[in-house]
């Protein structure tokens, strides 16, 4: 089992206990089973993302782990599986959500506008040069991430 005690015990790790342990277990068994000289994750789940390339890199693993760019959809909401789970409503509330989360207004301000429009906040923060978000918007959990601009 691979257990890592430091980057998975923030953002998603923060109240999903064990669960990168789980992630980076699977995965590494796999890129041994398959062999890879490259494999690609998407920058969605930026932590995860992370994770796995640092594994790789502090196990010698010999397979390039390169992430892709977040795909968005047209109204600038990450595409999700889960966005389909979504009502109408929930959409529209989504759409908010994504274009508020890019503002360059403090945290505490975004999540004070989210929760006026009753988008439950799982966490936003800021780490590695990123902006991270995890939102619940009718009981689905959609999460987002950005590269900050530099100054």
């Amino acid at each position: 089992k691979v257990i890592e005690n430091e980057l998975s015990t923030i953002l998603c790790g923060a109240t999903r206990k064990g669960h990168f342990d789980g992630v980076l277990t699977v995965v590494i068994k796999l890129l041994h089973i398959v062999d890879a000289h490259k494999a690609y994750f998407g920058k969605k789940d930026f932590q995860q993302y992370l994770l796995i390339k640092k594994m790789a890199e502090s196990f010698f693993l010999g397979t390039e782990i390169i992430g892709c760019e977040i795909v968005r959809e047209n109204d600038g909401l990450a595409m999700s599986s889960r966005n389909v789970r979504l009502s109408a409503v929930g959409r529209e509330k989504a759409s908010f959500y994504a274009s508020t989360f890019k503002k360059d207004l403090p945290l505490s301000e975004i999540r004070q506008i989210l929760d006026d429009h009753d988008i439950k906040v799982d966490y936003i923060e800021e780490h590695f040069g990123r902006r991270f978000i995890a939102v619940f918007i009718e009981n689905v959990r959609l999460i987002d991430n950005f590269e900050m601009r530099k100054n």
